[in-house]
């Protein structure tokens, strides 16, 4: 039987970055892996789009240094060439601009903070690298913030310092350990990578396909397929086609795997259903010229926005232009209107960099684009509520992505999953063939 091999058969649906960092890692220890991209390009939500020059994510991306991303792509082996940012701009509050107080000088010089908001954000901040987390994730970010900040300024900067490092609007919603963990993570400083996330996808696929495993696009699974006992035994594909494989990892959408799944998995269905996205309204912009070439950044305070010329810290535009991102980010429930959200995008750019709209050489506007699958829920118990890589109804199914494990927020979760999905399989298979040997050695 396939699932008696020491070295298991694979199948992946989805070839974002979990897909390809389970492709990648599990072809490097010996699978057999094929995996399934039903779109025309591999890279999902982190390919980019180049256009004359200009190289646009979907959104505003970034990584962290020390990030378990990070880790992961030097284990492989794929470079990340990228660009530390520098922020040198502004605070938006109450319609105006103030110094972006980045620093711990920048912090007690600020205009924008009360001397009470100093000192309160200063203690937290200084107290934030050797906080414990441990018991926060029943806790929303919004319960602690109000527990732990009193003054009424530093607590909306410290909300706009927790949306910005987790794209997230639902102060109510998101866990404290899950907001505290990312703010802690981007202390330590922030990278955009050169060429956009193209770079990290084809670093990806080339060390994956490198250790032979197939990336097939444009091809649809439609089922997860399983025995009288319920244990995988592949895939069935739109075409009719069937994949035999001795394990199946998922790297989609919850609403994908749901779709997927065999009838005997009651328990994953309903953590499937629980599961919230994080959704943010993006214009991202290609000039042909900054006007104001200094305001690289700004932050709103009392407004969920946020603007950076991504390509003031990396290549991602010709020389002498730029290329900007500027998002809203939305509720957890949201009910905008594209059209007003776009109107305060564009106001917001009015004011850091009069005189852009006659330098729009491209420009795309993406009203809803999901960034993350699934917020860390405080009433799920936040980063540990979370569905784990191992599907315990299913033996044989496997998770990964942005949503999945208890490790992580954005790309670090989706590799982190990748790789405890990975070691999983690998356990198993090895497990399965020690108990293949004892049989022999019984009879």
């Amino acid at each position: 039987m396939q699932h008696q091999n020491a070295s298991p058969t694979v199948a992946i649906v989805g070839g974002g970055l979990a897909g390809l960092t389970a492709a990648a890692l599990l072809a490097r220890a010996g699978a057999d892996v094929t995996l399934l991209e039903q779109a025309r390009e591999i890279g999902g939500r982190a390919r980019t789009q180049r256009d004359d020059g200009f190289h646009f994510n979907l959104g505003p991306h970034a990584l962290y240094q020390g990030s378990p991303a990070l880790t992961i792509f030097a284990e492989l082996g794929v470079p990340v060439p990228a660009g530390r940012v520098a922020v040198a701009g502004y605070a938006i509050h109450r319609g105006r601009l103030f110094p972006f107080p980045a620093t711990g000088p920048a912090i007690l010089a600020s205009r924008l903070l009360g001397l009470a908001d100093k000192w309160a954000l200063l203690k937290v901040l200084a107290r934030l690298e050797g906080l414990r987390l441990e018991g926060l994730g029943a806790i929303s970010i919004g319960q602690w913030i109000q527990e732990h900040v009193r003054p009424p300024v530093a607590r909306a900067f410290l909300h706009s310092l927790i949306r910005l490092t987790t794209y997230s609007h639902a102060p109510e919603e998101l866990s404290a350990d899950a907001g505290l963990e990312q703010l802690r993570l981007s202390t330590r400083g922030v990278l955009y990578v050169d060429g956009g996330w193209q770079t990290l996808v084809d670093g990806l696929q080339q060390v994956a396909e490198a250790a032979g495993a197939r990336l097939l696009t444009g091809t649809r699974a439609e089922a997860v397929t399983v025995d009288e006992q319920g244990t995988v035994t592949g895939l069935r594909l739109a075409d009719g086609h069937s994949l035999p494989a001795s394990a199946v990892l998922v790297a989609a959408s919850p609403e994908t795997t749901a779709a997927l799944l065999p009838p005997q998995a009651p328990t994953l269905r309903r953590l499937l259903a629980q599961q919230l996205p994080v959704q943010a309204a993006c214009l991202d912009l290609g000039l042909s010229r900054l006007p104001r070439p200094a305001a690289t950044f700004a932050l709103g305070v009392d407004a969920a926005v946020y603007f950076s010329v991504h390509s003031a810290a990396a290549r991602l535009a010709p020389d002498g232009r730029a290329l900007i991102h500027a998002a809203r980010y939305l509720p957890a429930h949201p009910r905008n209107d594209p059209e007003s959200d776009r109107r305060e995008l564009e106001e917001m750019l009015d004011r850091i960099q009069p005189g852009w709209r006659g330098a729009v050489v491209k420009q795309r506007w993406l009203p809803r684009l999901t960034v993350c699958h699934g917020l860390p829920r405080a009433s799920l118990g936040g980063l540990a509520g979370r569905p784990g890589p191992l599907v315990a109804e299913v033996p044989g199914l496997y998770l990964a992505g942005d949503w999945i494990g208890p490790e992580g927020l954005l790309a670090n979760a989706s590799l982190a999953s990748a790789r405890q999905a990975t070691q999983a399989i690998l356990a198993s298979a090895h497990s399965q063939q020690g108990n293949t040997r004892r049989a022999r050695v019984a009879l």
